[in-house]
């Protein structure tokens, strides 16, 4: 059943561009980080199932694209659900003591920025509890999956001087 109701784990999240790649800083707060449910490590890229961080940007062509990190660093990236796509993103995460950190970087010519240069993003976090009972929460409150317009934060992109 949904629930909106403040995350029982905060995160916290911060976006910056050098004009040729966008970079997000997502840090989730975790009583345990150590403890984090994480699907084994993987080499290559593999869908984060448990805890995770997930990214998704709408471009002004309609497209979206998606991205997700886990605390043990398995990652996943598709364009328009297409798994083959490859973006040249990069991302990394470390465990601390109250916290895991996830460093995304996307190369922006990955994507269609349009003229305005302007793009849509959802961000969420997938908290799992035990079993099959998580927490998923994004800074609507919204579902991640709620393509309605008003649960979108807009982000403007500059480009080079």
């Amino acid at each position: 059943m949904f629930n909106r109701a403040t995350a029982a784990n905060q995160t916290r999240i911060s976006a910056m561009t050098d004009g040729e790649t966008l970079y997000f800083r997502v840090i989730a707060l975790d009583e345990n980080p150590a403890g984090a449910v994480v699907a084994p490590q993987s080499a290559g890229e593999r869908f984060p199932n448990g805890d995770r961080v997930e990214l998704v940007l709408a471009e002004p062509s309609g497209a979206h694209t998606y991205f997700a990190v886990g605390p043990n660093g398995n990652r996943y990236d598709a364009r328009q659900w297409r798994v083959a796509w490859d973006s040249g993103w990069e991302a990394a995460s470390t465990v601390g003591k109250d916290a895991w950190t996830a460093l995304f970087a996307i190369p922006l010519a990955a994507l269609d920025l349009g003229e305005e240069r302007l793009l849509t993003a959802r961000f969420g976090r997938v908290y799992r509890l035990r079993g099959d009972e998580r927490e998923e929460s994004t800074l609507t409150g919204a579902s991640l999956y709620n393509r309605h317009d008003s649960f979108w934060t807009h982000l403007l992109v500059g480009g080079k001087e």
